[in-house]
């Protein structure tokens, strides 16, 4: 494999941090009123999902929708909904332009997100935020994170929450040198299959993790939110396996009772969690405290894209070039 194979989305990984900060400056109120619903494909379509697990837990009525679903079925989707978010890096996504035009032809306001200023959702969202976070690559990473930051930020101000003190430099190079060592060891022996574990905020979270490990290295996985996997899923569990679990303090005893009973099955398991609230075990990834818990998102994505981006690379994949995949998904 040539050495710079991969170089670039390591390079996203290591240095988001600095789009955060103009993406928290871009901040407001958001131009649509709950009851919201958050819509995206692929990576987008999770983060919507996250954006609404945390507009609920600030208290508003959300929820989230692949854009498909809005356009194919509008009057389920957009059932008793006063306003639209969508997300798109691109902005040029079939589905999400098919989305806005069907949302819009039925009089409910969207405010789109992107991170590309030629966009054709100008066309049709009543307003639109463009965040200088494109990846210039096929997978999304700083992309991700930072239109997470943007629409945490822009929900706590619909609440009239101060964001100061929040996002704090150096928070994302803690977490990725926390990250760093425990990754290395993970990959030395590429693990059988991964399994990505979370709940309320931290289940789409769950799912990019998976996606980029599909994305770069096409690897076997599973995601489920924690307490669910007991029910079936895990007697397919066995040695070899690497099971991330991205925990919530306020649910850390469920959660944490998975922990031996899924290490008993041969599982290795890694914690994702505020300092503080971990447990005591060596395999656990720390979340610097100052982040509350439900805003953590941003922070908790970091080792899973960089585990993709190492697996990717221990089977011999380019991650900068991950095979069957475009960046826009058009359809004819």
């Amino acid at each position: 494999m040539c050495p710079m194979d991969g170089d670039r989305v390591r390079q996203l990984i290591s240095h988001q941090e600095q789009r955060w900060s103009a993406a928290l400056h871009q901040a407001l109120s958001l131009s649509v009123s709950a009851p919201l619903l958050f819509v995206g494909c692929g990576s987008s379509y999770y983060l919507a999902q996250t954006a609404a697990a945390v507009a609920r837990g600030l208290g508003f009525l959300a929820s989230a929708a692949p854009a498909g679903d809005v356009w194919s079925d509008p009057a389920a989707t957009l059932l008793g909904i006063s306003g639209v978010v969508l997300i798109s890096r691109s902005g040029t996504t079939s589905e999400v332009l098919l989305a806005a035009a069907t949302v819009k032809a039925r009089g409910i306001p969207v405010h789109a997100l992107t991170c590309n200023a030629d966009t054709a959702l100008r066309q049709v969202a009543d307003n639109v935020t463009v965040l200088d976070a494109d990846d210039g690559t096929v997978v999304m990473v700083q992309s991700f994170t930072t239109m997470l930051m943007w629409l945490q930020a822009s929900l706590m101000r619909m609440r009239g929450n101060d964001l100061d003190g929040l996002f704090l430099p150096g928070l994302a190079p803690a977490v990725l040198s926390s990250a760093e060592p425990l990754v290395r060891d993970l990959v030395r022996t590429v693990p059988r299959r991964t399994i990505y574990l979370g709940a309320g905020p931290r289940f789409g979270i769950a799912q990019e993790g998976a996606l980029k490990a599909l994305e770069m290295g096409g690897t076997p996985v599973l995601w489920y939110e924690p307490l669910e996997f007991r029910h079936g899923p895990w007697g397919s569990v066995d040695t070899g396996d690497v099971v991330w679990l991205l925990r919530l303090e306020d649910r850390s005893p469920g959660e944490l009772s998975l922990i031996a009973e899924l290490e008993v099955r041969g599982a290795r398991v890694v914690e994702i969690v505020r300092a503080g609230a971990e447990s005591a075990r060596k395999d656990v990834v720390k979340i610097p405290p100052s982040v509350p818990d439900l805003l953590a998102g941003p922070l908790a994505v970091i080792p899973l894209q960089l585990y993709a981006w190492s697996l990717a690379v221990a089977l011999g994949r380019d991650p900068d070039h991950p095979r069957n995949l475009l960046k826009v998904v058009k359809i004819d």
